[in-house]
């Protein structure tokens, strides 16, 4: 078997799954026969020797399992894969026919354990995942692939499963995910696996690291997988029966890769920061964590449907018609699609799941789309609702900056002041109305315009984007003081007040220095 080939050329992410531990034949087997059925699944994984943290508990069945893990192999057509931890282990697994073998984090942190590995391996040609060592020491790390380098073993790829830590909130082994990036950068050949289940301990929590690691490229995923997690023998809580395994796998969202490699690992670098702003900015909050209640603003997240050429709007309305739940959404990821810089940053894509629930069309969308007399704004708005809830023509969503389509946000209160129904923001509208824009441009005139030299490419590539969105910023503007004016002085709106904050205004000021 040859690994890394067989990770670059499958369809990502690229899958390893089985049980914490091998506890009898038939539970293999029924976990393998699952996973073989559902297709999803690269390569089988189970635990025959496991180096427990404290003596007297479950650390496997030992040499007796390793026959089991053969047989998933025969019946299923499954490539196998075991950890081993000394030359015992790493000579039991060779000769007994596993395809995969795997360097625990216990046994990275110990470079005379690896070395010993490296030293039965040589004159081999098995694959190797090596797992990051228990504490966040990269040195440490690449010194497991330079020995196993070193003795001839080239087919290796890496398992981020996370860093001690004692007593974390929320992960049993913290991500730090700038450690697994950096390797990246230092080895750009090696692919990637994430081990959410090690680094959550939890199995409610793999679904938003997996799609974490997605985020960051990483090339597939490890998730342990059981019949009955509830009566696992090791590491009950982080472990998933298939179905929900696969149920995992069809929530996950998936940017396209188009980027070279130069740019993808500058852009991993870029992802890190802002798993880590994930963390930090919005502690994993998910839309169904805001406020409801009517007391605090309503949050919309603009972003460009780039098939459609519109704006989409993360609210429920917008995933009904997808027949999408948004209140288990991250507000990071919607915040990712809206700063999607085109070109720069991958788009983030969402799956059309339309006509399974249940949607009907409003009838004013059905009459505006096949009636070109309705003014541009309505036409478009029509037409790309009628789109989307057509699955088979439209199938995958690709957001990027919500710039292109709605650079102030204001999109929504244009359409609503325009739409056919006008009924319900008539009766809404408050007395006073303030609107706060906050220009977060920096205007290059002065400094293209005063030199000599024509723009270079990237000025060029950032120009693109940035004038068009200037001149529609302007004609958003002047549309929504002439729709509003129409209010302004009646019994619906007293007054109106725009406020617009330029940041490119704050040079030299505190503010201006804040980065990532």
């Amino acid at each position: 078997m040859k690994l890394l080939n067989d990770i670059k050329t499958s369809k990502r992410p690229y899958v390893i799954a089985g049980p914490c531990s091998a506890e009898s034949p038939e539970q293999l087997l029924e976990v393998a026969q699952k996973l073989q059925a559902n297709g999803s699944t690269n390569l089988f994984r189970a635990g025959i020797w496991k180096p427990r943290t404290r003596p007297n508990s479950f650390e496997g069945m030992g040499d007796i399992a390793l026959p089991w893990l053969i047989e998933v192999k025969k019946e299923t057509g499954l490539a196998v894969a075991t950890e081993v931890a000394n030359r015992q282990h790493t000579e039991l697994a060779l000769k007994a026919g596993v395809d995969v073998l795997w360097i625990g984090a216990r046994t990275t942190v110990n470079p005379f354990a690896v070395q010993e590995i490296a030293d039965v391996l040589k004159g081999t040609d098995i694959p190797v995942l090596i797992k990051n060592p228990v504490n966040p020491d990269l040195e440490l790390w690449i010194g497991a692939f330079e020995r196993l380098a070193n003795v001839g073993i080239t087919d290796l790829g890496a398992i981020h499963r996370g860093f001690s830590v004692y007593k974390h909130p929320k992960y049993r082994n913290v991500p730090n995910w700038e450690i697994p990036i950096a390797l990246r950068e230092r080895l750009p050949e090696i692919p990637i696996i994430c081990d959410p289940s090690h680094i959550t301990g939890n199995r409610d929590l793999l679904l938003e690291v997996s799609q974490k690691a997605m985020d960051l490229n990483f090339d597939g995923l490890m998730i342990e997988t059981h019949p009955t997690p509830e009566k696992a023998l090791s590491d009950a809580a982080q472990q998933l029966i298939p179905e929900k395994l696969f149920e995992l796998f069809e929530k996950l969202i998936l940017r396209t890769n188009e980027m070279s490699q130069l740019d993808s690992s500058q852009l991993d670098h870029v992802r890190s920061k802002i798993g880590q702003l994930d963390d930090q900015l919005f502690e994993n909050a998910r839309f169904s964590n805001l406020d409801r209640s009517g007391q605090r603003p309503f949050l919309i997240v603009n972003a460009t449907d780039i098939g459609a050429a519109t704006r989409f709007e993360f609210t429920q309305d917008e995933f009904d018609r997808l027949c999408l739940d948004l209140e288990d959404w991250p507000i990071s990821r919607a915040v990712a699609a809206s700063s999607a810089v085109p070109a720069l940053i991958t788009p983030v894509t969402l799956r059309n799941r339309a006509g399974q629930c249940g949607y009907s069309v409003p009838e004013w969308v059905s009459d505006v789309a096949t009636n070109s007399d309705h003014s541009t704004r309505h036409y478009q708005l029509a037409t790309s609702r009628m789109l989307r809830s057509d699955k088979e023509r439209y199938g995958h969503l690709h957001l990027v900056d919500g710039a292109l389509s709605d650079n102030l946000g204001v999109g929504a209160i244009l359409d609503a002041l325009s739409e056919p129904d006008l009924g319900r923001i008539r009766e809404d509208m408050p007395p006073r109305l303030v609107i706060l824009m906050v220009n977060a441009g920096d205007s290059q005139a002065e400094r293209i315009g005063g030199s000599a030299a024509p723009p270079g490419f990237f000025d060029m590539l950032r120009l693109m984007g940035t004038v068009p969105v200037d001149r529609y910023t302007a004609e958003s503007k002047a549309a929504l003081r002439e729709q509003l004016a129409k209010f302004l002085g009646s019994d619906r709106l007293d007054s109106l007040y725009f406020i617009e904050v330029e940041l490119s205004a704050l040079r030299g000021h505190p503010l201006s220095l804040i980065h990532i």
